[in-house]
């Protein structure tokens, strides 16, 4: 398992970010499942309210 925190997942999402090629690079290579802590989705949900408006 690996543990993803809220700024990969940013990145993922986000194809201004400059880490959004690594991102995209290492997710489509895993062969774990990804672990996502309760906190970084709040603040994952949070990030993304205040782009989208």
């Amino acid at each position: 398992m690996i543990l993803a925190d809220t700024g990969f997942f940013i990145a993922l999402g986000n194809n201004g970010d400059r880490y959004h090629s690594r991102a995209i690079q290492v997710i489509s290579t895993l062969r774990e499942p990804l672990i996502q802590l309760i906190l970084s989705l709040q603040k994952l949900a949070i990030f993304w309210r205040e782009m989208l408006g």
